[in-house]
């Protein structure tokens, strides 16, 4: 092997290194809960499933507004909901007494 090829796969296994702590530092900062506040009463929950992209959204009805997130959302009528903003930058809809939260489009 020579010098290049060596060169070549440590500058390889450096990206790799890099690319990996860097997703693990996003993944960590995505928990943080950096702020909360209410977005209302749960009312209703529409699922939509798009065909061109395999992802899906639902779209969350409170008495507050009208929410988009990104997947399915399981929604307890009467439950209060939150928005809240993480670390990472990225907002979340959260209903507290199931444990659920899914990202805003």
């Amino acid at each position: 092997m020579g010098k290049i090829d060596k060169i070549l796969i440590a500058g390889v296994a450096a990206a790799v290194l890099i690319l990996f702590v860097w997703t693990e530092w996003d993944n960590h900062r995505d928990k943080i809960v950096v702020s909360s506040k209410s977005a209302g009463i749960a009312q209703t929950a529409q699922f939509f499933r798009s065909f061109v992209v395999s992802a899906s959204t639902t779209q969350i009805v409170t008495d507050k507004g009208t929410f988009l997130a990104d997947g399915t959302f399981q929604l307890i009528k009467g439950d209060e909901l939150f928005i809240e903003k993480r670390a990472s930058g990225k907002r979340y809809i959260c209903d507290h007494n199931n444990g659920t939260c899914n990202e805003l489009e």
